[in-house]
């Protein structure tokens, strides 16, 4: 583990692990964490893909059935696939084996470039690695029960031999063990049996265990994200994944591909930045509720500078916007409501552009109306958007961990020095260090301060500069998509609203917006 403060450490977990109390014994004594901790991926998971001899690459961005996100056409009789993150980029990319042949693209597209490396011989099967922990993957060959890796994705001879395997094996690699190493392995198809070796030397075992049926393809990656890759196999259009290299049954199905397809694992492309809260527009909005008559609107943004205002349907008084995020994973911005007043029921609002296309529940219902909404966002990092509600009685804050738009868990959030006065306003990475951060402000005080996170307990407290009792902080958006996250204020008595963009955790430039007097219009997000 590692120390951050007198009180917070980080600590690397064994594979698979969800949550449970870590015991840390020092000279001082010995202190047990909170039950409720949250293992964070420490990457994203990797996904399947394909490649359809003499057809195309077909890659999917989820571990979940459904189309193709990226189809690459390329293949021609006896060409073997491979993929790889050749330059370290952290995204991987295709490249095809043919007779001794190396063809690398570093683009997954039929139009990239390609650098042509001459490695292997007819007949072997193409394989790529990080095979000394160098940033990025090399070539690679087995060969009849030798593996031949290269250490660079040039022309040359085998930099490591390792001896590993039956000639009818098929090859399988990864880092199994977490070093950020890529090690041999091998898959016994008669049997349906893996053995896996920690390091690229000839030798026993170090894993070994049985999955899957004879027949079967291996393929492995890292599914959950925990930086350890474990096994799969692909049967006949399903893939079968497991998160821990044991006998067991699958942790994951898919179906993707047909029979007669190869399989493939991959992170396949660097997913693209969108402003919170942009519903399409590529900027991030202000989103606008009149409690007073039900009124909603969007208010479409250029930058800082305001565009035009998205009329939404009316929604009657006892419904509050508690945030604004994607909860389907199609890319689109949601509307989260809550209603306060009377059921407590929670939906969400699907969206096209800024036109609704459903309203559809949360499940379970949280019909304690104590508890409010204060903001969403991704605590646990696995690609869904959570929800933080505080109860407005006791103050305690929640995380609710999602799977769309059903509750996976719900976990305390440890903020010790949490007045009840403090509203929390919004979340975002503000320190830029890959963690989500909340946003606080005290308006009586006049005081306004990030709280930054570690799994689900408070790190440290930084303030931000306040404009006083008059102004309310509003939302959280990126308004000059620099990656960091802006703030937007409204003065309760004038009317007048100011967008800060922040850099590194400090004000860099306060822009006003249009003024908007009437009070019954309230900024509800993005948030």
């Amino acid at each position: 583990f590692a120390v951050i403060s007198p009180t917070q450490i980080t600590a690397t977990v064994p594979p698979g692990a969800t949550t449970g109390p870590i015991a840390v014994t020092t000279p001082a004594g010995t202190a047990t964490s909170r039950p409720d901790f949250i293992v964070l991926p420490r990457v994203p998971p990797q996904t399947v893909g394909v490649f359809r001899p003499n057809q195309a690459f077909l890659l999917r961005q989820f571990n979940t059935d459904g189309l193709p996100d990226i189809a690459v056409p390329l293949g021609q009789p006896g060409d073997r696939p491979v993929v790889g993150d050749w330059d370290g980029d952290g995204k991987a990319t295709v490249a095809i084996f043919r007779n001794g042949q190396f063809l690398i693209r570093n683009e997954n597209a039929t139009s990239a470039p390609v650098t042509t490396v001459a490695f292997g011989q007819a007949g072997d099967l193409p394989l790529a690695g990080d095979w000394t922990g160098k940033g990025f993957d090399s070539i690679g060959v087995f060969r009849a029960g030798t593996f031949l890796l290269r250490n660079s994705n040039t022309s040359g001879g085998p930099d490591i031999v390792a001896n590993y395997g039956l000639p009818t094996d098929l090859p399988v690699v990864g880092d199994w063990d977490g070093d950020g190493k890529t090690t041999v392995g091998a898959f016994r198809p008669s049997t349906g049996f893996f053995f896996l070796r920690n390091e690229n030397v000839s030798g026993n075992a170090n894993i070994s265990f049985f999955y899957g049926l004879a027949g079967d393809l291996p393929i492995a990656g890292d599914w959950d994200g925990d930086g350890v890759t474990t096994v799969g196999v692909f049967r006949e259009g399903m893939f079968f994944l497991r998160n821990t290299n044991t006998a067991g049954f699958a942790d994951l199905a898919v179906a993707f591909g047909q029979p007669g397809d190869l399989p493939l694992a991959g992170r396949w492309k660097t997913p693209p930045i969108i402003p919170p809260g942009d519903f399409q527009t590529g900027n991030s909005t202000i989103v606008w509720r009149n409690r007073v008559t039900g009124q909603n609107a969007i208010w479409k943004m250029n930058g800082v500078n305001f565009v035009e205002s998205a009329l939404l349907p009316t929604v009657e008084d006892c419904w509050v916007i508690g945030g604004v995020a994607d909860f389907n994973g199609d890319g689109n911005t949601d509307i989260l409501w809550r209603n306060q007043d009377i059921t407590g029921f929670d939906a969400v609002w699907t969206f096209s552009g800024t036109t609704p296309t459903a309203s559809l529940p949360v499940t379970p219902e949280q019909t304690d109306l104590n508890w409010t909404i204060s903001c969403t966002g991704d605590i646990n990092r696995d690609g869904q958007t959570d929800i933080i509600r505080r109860n407005a009685t006791t103050g305690a804050v929640e995380v609710w961990l999602m799977n769309g738009r059903a509750r996976s868990a719900a976990v305390s959030l440890l903020i010790p020095d949490l007045a009840l006065s403090e509203r929390i306003v919004g979340s975002g990475d503000f320190d830029q260090n890959g963690l989500l951060d909340l946003l606080a402000h005290n308006q009586a005080e006049g005081k306004a301060r990030i709280i930054t996170l570690i799994g689900t307990a408070a790190a440290d407290s930084r303030p931000l500069p306040s404009l006083g009792p008059d102004w309310r902080l509003a939302a959280v958006g990126d308004y000059n998509r620099d990656g960091q996250p802006d703030i937007v204020w409204r003065n309760t008595t004038t009317g007048q609203n100011v967008i800060w963009l922040l850099r590194d955790l400090a004000l860099a430039q306060s822009v006003a917006v249009p003024t908007v007097p009437d009070q019954r219009w309230q900024i509800v997000g993005p948030r």
